[in-house]
């Protein structure tokens, strides 16, 4: 039995070492989040660029809403709060600790895809937003299911099909 753990963990040590650079990063990342960010103000930065971004969006479409410090309005009725938990900062630090955890020495390539998966997550939360409004403001009934699970769902299955490119282009260079 003892031969047996010890040939299995030999044979998949490369993939332990992965695991464990992402579980050590996600653990980073969540104390730098809970001694920095949240003091530092990049949770209430985040949430007023996605907030007004989406009533940018909402703007172009013709519709007229009103945002405050993490608040959307419609007719002077708060209808969505932004919390630090839909910012998206969770995803980003999932996407990162996965992409800097990679075994690759390719640095610069690290960076390029770690800033234009930053953005993507941060477009992806901003749809998401503008679609949540949208979706309270005619289908209260469904607001719920997809605040909790439709979008969640649909964001970690991009950010899984970005790791998945990253991977591919990267693992002839580990």
């Amino acid at each position: 039995m003892a031969d047996t753990i010890r040939l299995l963990l030999k044979e998949n040590k490369r993939i332990l070492i992965f695991c464990g650079r992402v579980v050590l990063l996600l653990v980073f990342f969540s104390v730098l989040n809970s001694l920095l960010f949240e003091s530092s103000g990049l949770h209430q930065l985040l949430i007023d660029f996605l907030g007004t971004s989406a009533i940018k969006i909402l703007a172009l479409f013709g519709y007229q809403y009103g945002y405050d410090h993490s608040l959307i309005y419609l007719n002077d009725e708060a209808i969505l709060e932004i919390g630090t938990t839909c910012d998206g900062l969770s995803f980003m630090i999932l996407f990162l600790s996965f992409v800097l955890a990679y075994p690759t020495n390719n640095i610069p390539g690290k960076i390029i895809f770690s800033v234009i998966g930053i953005i993507t997550i941060h477009v992806l939360n901003t749809i998401r937003t503008f679609l949540l409004v949208l979706n309270f403001t005619y289908n209260t009934e469904t607001f719920e299911f997809n605040h909790k699970y439709t979008f969640v769902l649909v964001v970690y299955g991009i950010i899984l099909w970005m790791w998945v490119i990253w991977a591919k282009k990267n693992a002839s260079k580990t």
